[in-house]
């Protein structure tokens, strides 16, 4: 049976502050989810690899107004931007507020997990897979989705933050090897030393 690492989304994943800016990217159907696409200014374009960098969002979707402007400053660094809608239009923020947020999350990762690598499908078909260089940061609610491209070698680097949803699994599946060329984990306050953090509640040993 796995061993549970980091648990769903907790209460510090509901609260924070909404920041102010103007979206430079877009939205458009892509792999069957609406997508945000953030594009690099033609002055960060550098070396001879397209990077596609894969943003995948924590409970409030990639359409919140903190994470587009998060993707827009990947994209002002050389990346074109990607971050799937996989909660369909209803991210935490938008639920009503008797909603049980903890179910809701379960319910939520089971569709994501249905339809992310049909979406991934997608982005290959549309960006290519030669002289492309694909990379993924996840954050709380996506973290589980870079070790699984990571662990299939869909990416060549990696980066999660506050991870939630983690099982041994996500890490057997990971050689060592591929752990340290792909994959960064933030996780200052863990208790287990810097390897894993959930703001999504306690990390289980």
């Amino acid at each position: 049976m796995p061993t549970t690492l980091t648990s769903p989304p907790g209460a510090c994943c509901w609260t924070g502050i909404k920041h102010v800016g103007t979206p430079e990217g877009r939205i458009e159907p892509l792999g069957g989810l609406n997508t945000y696409i953030s594009e690099p200014p033609p002055n960060a374009l550098l070396g001879p690899h397209k990077k596609v960098l894969l943003f995948l969002a924590d409970a409030y979707g990639p359409l919140f107004i903190n994470n587009k402007l998060l993707q827009d400053y990947f994209a002002s660094q050389g990346f074109t931007v990607l971050g799937p809608d996989y909660f369909f239009g209803v991210p935490v923020q938008n639920l009503p507020p008797d909603r049980d947020k903890v179910a809701w999350s379960l319910e939520a990762r089971a569709a994501a997990i249905e339809v992310f690598p049909t979406w991934f499908e997608g982005v290959r078909a549309t960006y290519g897979t030669e002289a492309i260089k694909y990379i993924a940061v996840g954050y709380c609610f996506g973290a589980p989705f870079v070790l699984d491209l990571a662990a299939e070698g869909s990416i060549v680097a990696g980066a999660i933050a506050h991870p939630g949803f983690l099982e041994d699994s996500h890490f057997q599946k990971l050689n060592s090897t591929s752990f340290e060329q792909h994959v960064s984990i933030s996780s200052a306050h863990s208790p287990i030393g810097p390897l894993l953090l959930s703001c999504a509640g306690e990390v289980q040993q």
